[in-house]
């Protein structure tokens, strides 16, 4: 099921229910033209309602730039900057 107050065009949020057993899918897109504080806090309320059940995400987030605030930037970095 998708949960769509924690999806928008960078964020799908799905619920997946069996037997007992609830988890929490979500797959997300960091555009580095937004500041890192949005995405952090999508993150954060995606773990706030999954708290009593298990969540995995999956981003892409180009953590090795310096653009992200990384201290260090890998050569994939630096094809994008």
């Amino acid at each position: 099921m998708l949960i769509s107050q924690l999806s928008d065009e960078d964020t799908i949020t799905l619920e997946i229910t069996r037997g007992d057993t609830t988890l929490i899918l979500v797959s997300m897109y960091w555009d580095r033209q937004k500041p890192i504080e949005q995405d952090l806090t999508k993150v954060d309320k995606i773990l706030e309602h999954g708290i009593r059940e298990g969540v995995i995400i999956t981003m892409d987030s180009n953590a090795r730039s310096t653009t992200w605030h990384d201290t260090t930037t890998n050569n994939r970095g630096k094809q994008l900057e």
